[in-house]
């Protein structure tokens, strides 16, 4: 192993690394200035070691994984609202309510749509929704054939699970009739 000729740094700048350093009643003045040395060797090594990285490689490497985590996640949400499908209540079919027959939920009207959409809103986490917000008048837009509705497909995956959950409970009430029946008779 070669030797390579560090500057270390002077007592003054390990004596004012030491006193930053967090310590409890029992810590000696010698420990500390003992911490404060182990802090300059691996920043030393540390500097070594990303001497070769760009800008954007250090960023990526010592970044803050929860800000990360939060930046990814809202990301995440505007490419949720923007997987949107219209929904036109002049037209008698449009993508929107031909997504929801696709699923299994045939609406003839818009405002079927809207007041459904409206219940998978409500039933969404609390927490998640202000009260003040209108998610109508969110995905309501204005073109040249009047009012249109731009529908975030999770919101319309929202109506058929609702829906679906719905259906399941009158089935299993259904059930549960029916074999109370069969017992009593």
């Amino acid at each position: 192993m070669t030797k390579s000729k560090r500057a270390l740094p002077t007592p003054m700048e390990l004596a004012k690394l030491a006193i930053l350093l967090p310590r409890n009643q029992n810590t000696l003045p010698a420990d500390q200035v003992r911490i404060a040395m182990e802090l300059y060797v691996e920043a030393l090594l540390l500097c070594q070691e990303c001497a070769s990285l760009s800008f954007e490689e250090l960023v990526m490497k010592f970044r803050n994984k929860r800000q990360v985590a939060i930046e990814r996640g809202a990301k995440a949400r505007e490419a949720q609202w923007r997987d949107a499908l219209e929904l036109n209540p002049e037209k008698e079919s449009d993508p929107a309510r031909e997504y929801l027959s696709k699923h299994g939920l045939c609406f003839k009207t818009a405002r079927t749509v809207l007041s459904h959409v409206r219940t998978a809103w409500s039933m969404r986490r609390p927490d998640m929704i202000p009260d003040s917000f209108d998610i109508l008048a969110h995905c309501k837009r204005l073109s040249s054939d009047g009012a249109i509705y731009l529908i975030p497909r999770f919101l319309l995956n929202g109506v058929v699970a609702v829906q679906r959950d719905r259906r399941e409970k009158i089935q299993s009430r259904s059930r549960a009739v029916r074999r109370a029946s069969k017992v009593v008779k």
